[in-house]
């Protein structure tokens, strides 16, 4: 019987102890200064040292006193995550514009931010817009295209002028006109396609060969040794007596060059 007795004692005593129990005059009390958090056996008391997972104070555990840490969390449990660290903010990185086309973001160390723009730039193209976002550089500053030889509105292929940067965009200064490919073995209008001569104010122009004739049977080519020469082919038209300047020559006669002029004949009766 005493040995139940003091079991009895032994076990209400350890209980006791665990919760936190004390019995004066007769009435159970729970320890103020000993509370259990019912969440997850932290000891309640001030909100100093506890931190809240995003703070929204869904969740309680304890929380070591340090610093705020630019890292997504509220290291300081003051409720507050990286009120230290300006986020957000538009920025501009390392490149050659101007433009704010990143947001800063925490770093890779926490302890402060940097810009998340990653573009390559933009360079100022001559088009009439500030494409680098800086207002003291010209219009096409960066073009790559202004200063370089150019062709303008002419039939050759010539790059006499230069481009420049205009309110209408790119202008060529080359106003130099046409140049025709005459025939001189050179590749005047700078086309590799059309043939030498082939503008030659001579070319397919109607002419007499080497003949004893005026007839313009040929026509001028541009030919080897950068001469225009005529393809008639020599044969000579002779006037006959038959009513026509075979000879393409109207201060000869009628007849002139006739094999049967001044032949024996014999009368016709």
């Amino acid at each position: 019987m005493r040995f139940q007795l003091w079991s009895s004692i032994a076990v209400l005593s350890w209980a006791v102890a665990c919760t936190g129990l004390r019995f004066e005059d007769g009435n159970d009390e729970q320890d103020p200064d000993s509370s259990v958090d019912e969440r997850d056996g932290a000891t309640s008391g001030s909100d100093s040292g506890i931190e809240r997972d995003g703070g929204d104070g869904s969740v309680d555990h304890p929380c070591p006193a340090q610093d705020e840490v630019c890292n997504g969390r509220d290291d300081d449990c003051d409720r507050d995550i990286d009120e230290d660290f300006t986020l957000a903010a538009a920025c501009d990185g390392v490149d050659i514009d101007l433009c704010r086309d990143g947001v800063t973001v925490c770093n890779a160390a926490g302890d402060g931010v940097e810009c998340d723009d990653d573009t390559s730039g933009m360079p100022d193209v001559c088009d009439g817009e500030d494409n680098d976002c800086d207002p003291s550089s010209a219009d096409g500053s960066a073009d790559d295209r202004v200063g370089r030889a150019c062709d303008g509105q002419d039939t050759d292929l010539c790059e006499e002028g230069t481009y420049s940067c205009g309110a209408q965009g790119l202008i060529c200064s080359d106003d130099s006109g046409s140049t025709k490919d005459v025939c001189n073995d050179e590749d005047d209008d700078c086309d590799s396609s059309s043939a030498d001569g082939s503008e030659d104010p001579l070319a397919d122009v109607p002419c007499d060969g080497t003949d004893s004739d005026l007839c313009e049977d040929g026509v001028y080519q541009c030919a080897s040794g950068a001469q225009m020469a005529c393809n008639d082919d020599d044969a000579s038209a002779f006037d006959l007596c038959d009513g026509t300047d075979d000879d393409c020559d109207p201060d000869s006669a009628d007849g002139t060059e006739d094999p049967m002029i001044g032949m024996v004949c014999e009368a016709i009766t």
